[in-house]
C-alpha cells in the first residue's frame, strides 16, 4: 500500500501555477516533484471535520474512534450508509452533526459531490459543491 503521493511538474495544477506566477514557477522548477503523505479518504476527512466542530479535541477523537470501530475502518458510502441516525447519536454525535453527515452521504450517493473530480475543480467550484450540504461551511475543503 502506498503511503505517499507525488505531484509531478507535468500535473495540470502545477502547470497552472507555473503559468500564473513567474516567481513560483522558478521555485517549483528548482524544488522539482513534491512527495507528501497520503491523506485518508476525502469522505473520512470531511466526516472527521464535521465531528470536530465546536467540541474539544479529546471528545472529537473519542467520537471519531467510536465511528471508526463501528464501520471497521471502512469509510465507503456503502458502509457508512448502513448507520442510522440513532446509531450515530449513540456514538456521541449531536443531532445537527448526525443530520449533516447523513446529508453528506446522500449528496455523494446522488452524485452531487464527486470526490474524484474535486482535485481538478477551482476552489470556488469545490466550495460550491461541498457547501450545498447543510452544516458544511466554506472552509470544509481545506480538510481534504
Amino acid at each position: 500500500m502506498t503511503t505517499s503521493n507525488m505531484i509531478e511538474l507535468s500535473h495540470p495544477c502545477i502547470k497552472q501555477l507555473i503559468t500564473q506566477d513567474a516567481q513560483l514557477a522558478k521555485l517549483i522548477k528548482h524544488i522539482g516533484p513534491i512527495t507528501f503523505p497520503k491523506r485518508p479518504s476525502p469522505l473520512k476527512s470531511i466526516i472527521r471535520s464535521i465531528i470536530g466542530q465546536q467540541i474539544t479535541v479529546k471528545l472529537a477523537q473519542t467520537i471519531f474512534q467510536r465511528l471508526t470501530e463501528t464501520v471497521n475502518d471502512d469509510w465507503s458510502i456503502a458502509s457508512l450508509s448502513k448507520l442510522s441516525a440513532t446509531k450515530l447519536q449513540e456514538l456521541g454525535l449531536s443531532r445537527a452533526k448526525t443530520q449533516c453527515i447523513i446529508a453528506l452521504l446522500e449528496h455523494v450517493q446522488a452524485g452531487n459531490i464527486d470526490f474524484q473530480k474535486l482535485p481538478y475543480l477551482s476552489n470556488t467550484a469545490v466550495t460550491r459543491s461541498l457547501t450545498q450540504v447543510k452544516g458544511i461551511g466554506p472552509v470544509a475543503y481545506t480538510h481534504l
